[in-house]
């Protein structure tokens, strides 16, 4: 029997509502630990392959200002409380975690594991982050078996796989920690990024505001988990929830908008499953997504898509343009969203100069993003950047 009503994923909302970390932060982070907890028990049947509801999620944002890791840490320390669960936090290499996979194949016959990365550049730091990635990248699918091969040791099976990731990290880091390479193979597709700039709330003496009955939520959360940790099978989807899923299967490209996210919408429409089956467990162990399950799952996935891209704004091949997200951001909130070349320039001095302003307002002008003319101001000449196109408009 359940204790949290109408689902776990409110009442973990409710019981860190007056932590200050973003909500969406607490949403994922829950998603996170509740599919560490039900592992590759439960699935949905593709028929050419099995889709299991593991996740790789980043948190994103400027360092202190959303409290990334206080998010994270609060779901980490409901999970490692939770029988079976084989937690990994911090640094590791790639041979150490491909070991500790086998160690655990070889006790439980399978390799089930929930990682968590206070810090990204912690975990991928290190001279081995290319291995990793590309085991990290591989194992995503959860395989049924996986081989793996090094100089030193050789061949090593194991069977079974089942990795469930969530890492920290601000946008800068992930400037000098991605490459386009990593883009394009398929690495930075696998995430949800959750970014947030600030937070939208402010407790300056939470503990104030807490209660018996809020301090009673946490363990009803864990009851919760240990009976969602029951749930194994096969998820069904109901007749209603597959016609609507095919109506928007069908004018999914629609979407597409922004090449730095196609490896993320290429994956959505098996996100979409990950998540509703997340979402249903989240209430029962029936292992049924209904339509309205469904509809809530795309509005979660909806509600990042805004600013996801600017999680990889800054991951570009020209260092310069990393620039150009933030000067179109500048331009659209200026009087008009036109703006001259001396305002942008003064009040961006700290960060670039007029040379990667000229070849930032090239690459924006020829992509007809925006239009330049001149002006004159004061009896002084000026050149004036305003939007070109309304799309971009908020």
């Amino acid at each position: 029997m359940r204790k949290c009503h109408p689902s776990m994923m409110e009442v973990y909302l409710e019981y860190t509502q007056f932590q200050e970390s973003p909500s969406r932060f607490h949403l994922w982070v829950f998603l996170h630990i509740l599919a560490g907890v039900v592992g590759r028990k439960v699935y949905l049947n593709k028929f050419y392959y099995k889709l299991y509801p593991n996740l790789y999620v980043a948190l994103v944002g400027p360092s202190a200002t959303v409290k990334k890791t206080t998010a994270g840490d609060i779901g980490t320390g409901i999970i490692t409380t939770i029988p079976d669960v084989y937690h990994i936090r911090g640094k590791i290499t790639a041979w150490e975690f491909f070991s500790e996979l086998g160690n655990l194949c070889a006790k439980y016959n399978t390799a089930a594991v929930t990682v968590y990365a206070a810090e990204a550049k912690n975990l991928f730091g290190d001279l081995g982050k290319a291995e990793l990635v590309t085991l990290l990248t591989d194992m995503y699918t959860c395989p049924d078996h996986f081989t793996y091969r090094t100089i030193k040791h050789g061949i090593v099976n194991i069977d079974n796989v089942f990795i469930n990731l969530l890492i920290c990290s601000t946008p800068e880091w992930l400037v000098t920690g991605t490459t386009i390479d990593e883009i394009a193979g398929g690495w930075t597709g696998r995430f949800i990024y959750v970014f947030e700039e600030s937070c939208d709330r402010s407790f300056a003496f939470p503990e104030d505001f807490i209660t018996p009955e809020l301090t009673a939520l946490r363990q009803d959360i864990i009851d919760d988990l240990n009976e969602a940790a029951k749930a194994q099978g096969e998820f069904a989807i109901t007749s209603q929830a597959k016609a609507e899923y095919l109506l928007w299967y069908n004018k999914r490209k629609d979407e597409w908008v922004d090449e730095r996210l196609m490896g993320y919408y290429g994956r959505k429409p098996d996100m979409v499953w990950k998540v509703a089956m997340l979402l249903s467990l989240t209430q029962d162990n029936s292992l049924v997504i209904d339509e309205s399950t469904l509809h809530v799952a795309w509005q979660t996935l909806s509600d990042l898509e805004a600013n996801m891209a600017k999680a990889l704004a800054h991951v570009v091949e020209d260092p310069a343009l990393r620039y150009k997200d933030l000067v179109i951001s500048f331009i659209l909130a200026s009087p008009g969203r036109r703006a001259t070349r001396r305002e942008i320039l003064r009040k961006f001095w700290s960060r670039f100069d007029q040379d990667v302003l000229d070849r930032v307002m090239k690459n924006c002008i020829e992509c007809r993003l925006i239009r330049q003319y001149g002006v004159t101001i004061q009896s002084m000449s000026e050149i004036m950047y305003e939007i070109d196109d309304t799309s971009i408009m908020p």
